[in-house]
C-alpha cells in the first residue's frame, strides 16, 4: 500500500533532477562532431575552417584546427548534414555528408585538402619612372 507514495516520490525527484541539471537532457539530445584536416602527405593543417551545412539548426556553427589540424563541432543538433573545409593555399573539397544521431560523438576521420594555386597580384605600372639626379650640383665655393 506505500507503493503509490514511492512512485510520486520517484517522479518528483525526476523532474527535480531534469529542473535542476538542464545540460543533461541537452547532452543527450545533440551530439560532437571531430576530426582532422590533412594535405595530401598526410600533414596536418593548422588553421582551416570547417563548418556544417544543410539545416538551418546548424548554419553558421564552425571551428578552426588547431595546430595538429584537429577541430571539434560541440552541441550539434542530430540529423544529416555536409561538413565544408576551406585553407587559403588549398582547392576546396567536396563536402562529406555526415549523419548524427543525439548524444553521439562522430569522428569524421581525415578530411583531405589538395594544395591549389596561390592567388598573387602582380601590379604593373607603365608611367614614366621618376628621374634621378645622377650629378652633384656645382656650388659656389
Amino acid at each position: 500500500m506505500f507503493f503509490p507514495h514511492y512512485r510520486q516520490a520517484g517522479l518528483l525527484a525526476g523532474l527535480a533532477l531534469l529542473l535542476l541539471c538542464p545540460g543533461l537532457a541537452r547532452a543527450q539530445s545533440t551530439a560532437t562532431i571531430r576530426g582532422t584536416v590533412v594535405d595530401p602527405q598526410g600533414g596536418v593543417i593548422p588553421g582551416a575552417t570547417v563548418w556544417l551545412s544543410g539545416s538551418s539548426a546548424v548554419e553558421g556553427r564552425k571551428a578552426i584546427t588547431n595546430d595538429e589540424g584537429r577541430f571539434v563541432l560541440l552541441d550539434v543538433s542530430a540529423g544529416t548534414f555536409r561538413v565544408n573545409v576551406q585553407m587559403d593555399g588549398f582547392l576546396p573539397r567536396e563536402p562529406r555528408v555526415v549523419t548524427v544521431a543525439p548524444g553521439a560523438t562522430l569522428d569524421v576521420g581525415a578530411l583531405e585538402l589538395a594544395v591549389g594555386p596561390m592567388n598573387i597580384d602582380i601590379i604593373v605600372d607603365d608611367s614614366e619612372p621618376p628621374l634621378l639626379q645622377t650629378q652633384t650640383p656645382l656650388s659656389d665655393s
